[in-house]
């Protein structure tokens, strides 16, 4: 008879324990194969529906002091809404221009690019500025005889980013008023309250306008408090490689989720007294300079962020904390949430990588603005 040691029966044989490594490697190699293909497949898909091109943006800026008008020129890869027009040759010296990447969506920071990636966006939309720093057409200082004048401010939705004058904010706001309304509009991308403030003034010595209208958005206010790293727990959220963003649908998905929500956190905190108690100092005394500018009539209109979904908008206390301290100093203000309600963000977006608002929003807020603005202050617009 054979006798078994105490160790023997715990000790599994050779073949046994071959065997139990070849099916954790098959099982490893089961899972990256499932993940890689699962990656492959989801890629594909976005690149065939929602995400089927990335939209490049840069901007175009002749640096020349003596230049005017001011001259800057948003260059795309594609032809938004078929509106726009083919970008122009660059001429005089090449160092008088300056071609930039833009931060949105894809990058953190604001790069130079060379001249020759200018072939990468051969259609554009251009963004002239003249005396006062007034957009698009030169302009007398009165009005003529018979038509009301409105100055519009605000940031990029303000300008209308991405879309044509005639289709933008103002620009169909001049159309739905009517002939006998003209919209003169300062307004500038990046753009915070103060700021707005300063070029409603700087207009203001150039053009007499009855009424004055600033568009307002949430990240309007300065975070006056901690470095914005900080509040926005941006390391939590590592940006893939920049070539990777360029080339992936999933990366880029993966930053523009990421973005949103350190976006949202941020703008939440800018507007939380407890924590950015400066910076709603400073955005109350710009409301303060709005509601004592002389000889205009100031009105602010609150325009939501394309962001979120149907029936869930993140920066809806916001408003109303905004409309509140409006109303406390005598501004009237018009909220445009309500007008946008039922509507799925994503359609109203300029492009899938970019949550500016396209023509299609501009209308829906013009037509509000309107409306509102016959309603509660005919003897300024036109019936």
């Amino acid at each position: 008879m054979i006798q078994l040691g105490a160790n023997d029966l715990s000790v599994p044989p050779p073949t046994l324990r071959s065997n139990s490594r070849k099916r954790i490697a098959f099982r490893l190699c089961a899972i990256v194969t499932g993940v890689f293909v699962g990656v492959v497949l989801t890629e594909v898909f976005l690149r065939l529906t929602v995400l089927r091109s990335i939209v490049i943006e840069r901007v175009l800026i002749n640096t020349h002091p003596d230049s005017y008008p001011a001259l800057w020129t948003l260059c795309l890869s594609e032809n938004l809404e078929e509106a726009c027009t083919p970008t122009p040759a660059i001429t005089g010296p090449s160092d008088e221009w300056k071609l930039i990447r833009l931060a949105a969506p894809l990058t953190d920071s604001d790069q130079t690019c060379s001249l020759d990636k200018l072939s990468e966006t051969p259609w554009s939309l251009a963004y002239p500025r003249f005396r006062g720093g007034v957009l698009h057409q030169e302009y007398d200082h009165r009005a003529p005889n018979g038509k009301h004048r409105i100055l519009g401010v605000g940031d990029s939705f303000g300008l209308s980013w991405g879309v044509p004058r005639d289709r933008g904010l103002f620009g169909q706001l001049e159309t739905i008023l009517g002939k006998n309304c003209e919209v003169l509009n300062v307004s500038r991308p990046g753009l915070h309250t103060d700021e707005e403030l300063a070029c409603v003034k700087a207009a203001l010595e150039v053009y007499q306008c009855p009424l004055t209208i600033v568009q307002w958005l949430p990240n309007d206010i300065h975070m006056a408090g901690p470095e914005p790293e900080q509040v926005t727990g941006r390391r939590m959220f590592p940006d893939p490689p920049r070539n990777w963003m360029d080339h992936s649908r999933i990366a880029m998905i993966y930053h523009a989720v990421c973005f949103q929500a350190e976006s949202w956190n941020w703008q939440l905190k800018s507007y939380d007294p407890a924590y950015n108690p400066e910076g709603l100092r400073q955005f109350e005394e710009s409301v303060k300079g709005f509601a004592t500018l002389p000889n205009t009539r100031v009105v602010f209109v609150l325009y939501p962020r394309l962001e979120g979904r149907v029936g869930s908008y993140p920066y809806a206390k916001v408003h109303e904390q905004i409309a509140e301290m409006l109303h406390r100093h005598g501004i009237p203000v018009l909220d445009l949430r309500a007008a946008f309600e039922g509507h799925q963000p994503w359609s109203l977006r300029l492009h899938a990588n970019d949550s500016h608002p396209n023509s299609a929003a501009h209308g829906i807020a013009a037509r509000a603005i309107a409306a509102w603005l016959r309603r509660e202050f005919p003897e300024l617009v036109p019936p």
